[in-house]
């Protein structure tokens, strides 16, 4: 009977996998075309040299502070990371039809206000140095920003949904009808080595865990368990966020009007609020970025996006927490 188990396991995820796989081949196959993703990839590199050649405390697209982080100049990375692979898209593709289709660029601009706004919007930091003293309202500053974030990019997107998708489609991947889980703990333990690996990188330790700076710099000594704990939630629930908006509404939406054709616009969108963060990181996310929007086409669910983004979040944490 164990036998039998073992390889009932074995046969199920040699399914879940070769299934993966097909997916990406299809998506290679019948939509990347090779003059957009070099365009894509040398948009990306040239944007690799110039921020991370501004030197190692250069952070793009860091959270606001008191002075605030110029809004315009948000919307012009983003704009520039998620518009412009979207217009290659149509010219090497020669949709020269799609180019005139208002609404679609409307959907576009929205998606990075957006986002430039949630980058920009440092108004619960304010409200919380006004209303409280002390170190601790550091530790409060990142946990309220966390939610902040949810609520500024969740509910434009609902909203934009309400009104005009919610006839057509679920929100945005939130139906779990088509979602298994398996293929996607496969995704993670082939990930959990390669964290292990970057976790003996100097930059990745100077990032992670994340739970650790924010406790010492707010001066949290007792209760550390229920502050850390209350810290990684709201962490966890930004993923979250990001998930709904960029394999949600970037993916699903979109997809509606050009199909997988969106898969690589978005995943250099995605790139770009990795910016500061680890080169590896920053690196890695874009094709971390397009598997899982492959995925999220395929399957029309963001639940596998989620519990990879959390399950790898949490386990950079975790193991950063483990090498110190």
């Amino acid at each position: 009977m164990v036998f039998q188990n073992k390889a009932l396991l074995k046969f199920e995820q040699n399914r879940f996998v070769k299934k993966l796989i097909h997916d990406i081949r299809v998506y290679a196959r019948e939509e990347v075309n090779l003059l957009h993703l070099a365009l894509c990839l040398v948009a990306i590199t040239a944007s690799l040299f110039w921020v991370y050649g501004s030197g190692p405390k250069f952070h793009f697209t860091g959270a606001a502070s008191a002075d605030g982080f110029p809004f315009l100049r948000n919307v012009l990375v983003y704009g520039a990371a998620f518009l412009l692979p979207l217009a290659f898209y149509f010219i090497t593709q020669q949709h020269r039809e799609a180019i005139r289709q208002p609404a679609l660029w409307g959907m576009a601009i929205f998606a990075v206000l957006v986002f430039s706004y949630k980058v920009y919007c440092n108004t619960h930091k304010i409200w919380i140095r006004e209303h409280m003293d002390g170190s601790e309202a550091i530790f409060w500053q990142r946990v309220v920003g966390n939610l902040g974030s949810f609520v500024l990019l969740v509910v434009p997107v609902f909203v934009y949904w309400f009104l005009n998708d919610r006839k057509q489609q679920a929100f945005y991947g939130l139906s779990a009808k088509t979602f298994d889980v398996k293929p996607y703990l496969i995704i993670l333990a082939i990930m959990l080595p390669l964290v292990i690996l970057a976790a003996t990188q100097a930059d990745f330790l100077k990032q992670y865990p994340k739970v650790n700076s924010v406790l010492r710099l707010a001066k949290i000594e007792e209760n550390r368990f229920g502050y850390g704990a209350l810290f990684e939630l709201s962490y966890g629930l930004d993923f979250i966020a990001t998930e709904i908006f960029f394999r949600g509404f970037l993916v699903l939406a979109f997809a509606q009007r050009i199909g997988r054709g969106i898969i690589l616009p978005m995943a250099v969108f995605y790139v770009a609020i990795h910016f500061g963060k680890p080169l590896g990181e920053c690196i890695s996310s874009f094709f971390g970025g397009a598997l899982l929007g492959i995925f999220a086409y395929e399957t029309r669910s963001i639940w596998g996006g989620v519990l990879v983004h959390l399950g790898i979040a949490w386990m950079m944490e975790l193991i950063g927490g483990l090498m110190r």
